[in-house]
């Protein structure tokens, strides 16, 4: 490879290529030196996200987590130790080798044999010319990290997918289960006793179920008539639930359910949430025209009806006003004068 400048100026055409080319070779070693500590970390803050520490026993959690620490720990280290950062030439150099006749090469060179001579002059002259023309040709090249041949098994993808996931569908691990990890830390709650919860609105509604562990402590709406339901795990007596509305227990403590009548707190563990229940409004129903008849004797009233929930079904029950009847059949006529 011939040996470029390292501060030398690049032509004015190249300086664009030249830093592109420049920043693909960083992300280049990046890569390559990185990877696995990329994957490391992407499988730790999945395992996080899929909040394993609730599954595992404290010290099968402890045991994976240090494992995936460590596994953090060696890949930033190794990854370290194997960036090598690239140089300006290097950037020439592969630029230089998607041109054709290396024009870079050529337009650092110098004559060699001929110097002072007018023709061999003129002729090095021309040269030089035609390689500054193909310059103009000079793209970006872009990286070629070449990982699947340092990860023949696919560790990176299968990393990047169980974080891509985690982060769509996991809930998280709180922080006091986080704490357990650590020796000498507080115990794991969820380690003795776990929870799961659901607010179930009324059919009628057509809103979906929520999962209580997945919201955010603080304010929550849902409709006046929820069903909520609790199921406890492990050591039901560890975990202290606290509300207003009645419940009904099951005969081991394991289930809890009640209905949100009304506004209220519903507290679980460490998180709260402030209900406000939207009531349920009567439905609305006003005629939009007078009353008419067709020709085939059908009776024809246009209305509109309103219910904050939609309307499904409804019923009319139409009556005489025998009061309004004029009576006028079954009378003699009026005998002639």
């Amino acid at each position: 490879m011939t040996d470029f400048p390292e501060r030398d100026a690049a032509p004015s055409g190249l300086r664009g290529p030249l830093r592109l080319t420049l920043a693909g070779l960083w992300a280049e070693r990046l890569a390559q030196a990185f990877w696995p500590f990329a994957s490391a970390l992407a499988l730790a803050i999945a395992a996080l996200r899929f909040g394993l520490v609730s599954l595992l026993p404290d010290g099968a959690a402890r045991l994976l987590f240090g494992a995936l620490a460590l596994a953090v720990l060696a890949g930033l280290v190794v990854g370290l130790l194997r960036l090598r950062p690239p140089r300006r030439a290097e950037a020439l150099a592969r630029l230089d080798a998607r041109l054709p006749g290396q024009p870079i090469a050529a337009l650092t060179d110098s004559l060699a044999l001929g110097a002072g001579d007018p023709a061999a002059e003129a002729l090095w002259q021309a040269h030089r010319a035609r390689m500054a023309e193909r310059l103009r040709a000079a793209r970006p090249v872009p990286p070629e990290p070449d990982l699947p041949r340092r990860d023949p098994f696919a560790l990176r993808l299968s990393a990047a997918t169980a974080l891509a996931a985690s982060l769509l569908f996991g809930g998280g691990t709180p922080p006091e289960d986080l704490a357990a990890l650590v020796p000498g830390g507080a115990p794991s709650a969820l380690a003795e006793a776990s929870w799961e919860g659901w607010i179930e609105p009324p059919a009628y509604t057509g809103a979906p179920t929520l999962y209580l562990p997945d919201l955010p402590a603080g304010a929550l709406s849902v409709p006046v008539g929820a069903r909520v339901t609790l199921r406890l795990y492990g050591k039901p007596e560890a975990i202290e639930i606290r509300h207003a509305y009645a419940e009904d227990r099951s005969d081991d403590g394991t289930t809890r359910r009640f209905r949100l009548t009304g506004d209220g707190t519903l507290s679980i563990g460490r998180r709260a949430w402030e209900i406000a229940v939207v009531p349920d409004r009567a439905p609305q129903i006003e005629p939009t025209g007078g009353l008419t008849r067709t020709l085939e004797g059908e009776m024809r009233l246009p209305f509109r009806a309103r219910d904050d929930y939609g309307v499904v079904s409804g019923a009319a029950t139409i009556g005489l006003d025998l009061a309004g009847v004029a009576r006028r059949h079954g009378l003699a006529p009026d005998p002639d004068p």
